[in-house]
């Protein structure tokens, strides 16, 4: 399976701008999409939180603001949604307002190739840099800011249920101060990869620092589904390897709170996945704490 977590997803149809992506050094970074999927939210939901380029070719609106406004409005919440204005020099109505609304970059055409390709290298050089920011270094997941950033943003989408959780591994100080810090970035980096590997392209995996990581899950339909693969990441975080000639194992502790049964904003849901976290600890360790629940799984 293509890895597609950390790829920036490039939305375009023009081919001036595509043979200039081609000759970029790193296209294994990249997914190209058609232009036409930028009218279809669910269609770009497989690509979750990725950094996602529109480029919008202008001739579609003729030289009408207003059009262009309404063609972008759905995504300018989405901090990983950017776009690029290509037009004529004779739209500069159009250039003014893609510039208002926040446009990475306008060209007008036509234009030197040469100046199209350092153009083009500089925004994916932008992109790249701003991912970067987004990402804890170590795991390559999300960081807390952007992960709580993109979490704020989608329950304000959110109609149906979902669900925070939080995972804290146990033990983990011991973990550190016995077989060293190389060893305990080597199971945080292996817990990220296991988050990424069980949890869809829609679901956002943030490390909240230390030894603490946060899922939300967006749009539950089967809570019985949810939790069929809630059990996979807890089975799937009894890690054990051998380190100085001894057995080591790792487990993990996990709290879950629903929303928006337990709350609807960012603050309340994640003080009680915590405490269901906390909860899940003081049971014994590695178990499963559902807010609001009497049962520990």
């Amino acid at each position: 399976m293509m890895d597609m977590k950390n790829k920036i997803v490039l939305i375009c149809n023009n081919p001036v701008f595509l043979t200039a992506i081609s000759k970029t050094s790193k296209k294994d970074c990249y997914i190209v999409e058609q232009a036409d999927i930028i009218q279809n939210e669910s269609a770009l939901e497989k690509y979750g939180t990725n950094m996602k380029l529109a480029v919008v070719e202008a001739n579609k609106w003729g030289n009408e603001p207003a059009d262009l406004s309404r063609f972008i409005k759905n995504f300018k919440e989405d901090e990983n949604f950017l776009f690029l204005l290509i037009c004529d020099q004779g739209q500069q109505k159009l250039a003014v307002q893609a510039v208002r609304m926040g446009a990475i970059d306008v060209i007008l055409m036509p234009c030197e190739s040469e100046i199209i390709q350092k153009r083009v290298n500089n925004i994916l050089r932008l992109l790249h840099l701003r991912q970067q920011v987004l990402r804890d270094p170590l795991t390559k997941i999300y960081n807390r800011a952007a992960f709580e950033n993109a979490v704020r943003r989608l329950m304000k989408q959110e109609k149906a249920q979902a669900a925070f959780i939080m995972i804290d591994l146990d033990d983990f100080k011991y973990l550190n101060d016995t077989y060293g810090h190389d060893v305990g970035d080597m199971v945080l980096i292996r817990v990220a990869r296991i988050l990424t590997e069980v949890l869809d392209q829609k679901d956002v995996i943030g490390r909240m620092g230390g030894d603490e990581f946060a899922v939300f899950v967006p749009s539950i339909y089967s809570k019985e589904n949810f939790l069929q693969k809630v059990e996979v990441i807890f089975s799937r975080l009894r890690i054990k390897f051998t380190k100085k000639g001894k057995e080591v194992n790792v487990s993990g502790s996990i709290g879950i709170a629903f929303f928006p049964e337990y709350g609807i904003d960012f603050n309340r849901l994640y003080r009680n996945a915590d405490r269901a976290q906390y909860q899940s600890k003081n049971n014994g360790k590695h178990s499963i704490k559902i807010y609001g629940s009497d049962k520990t799984h």
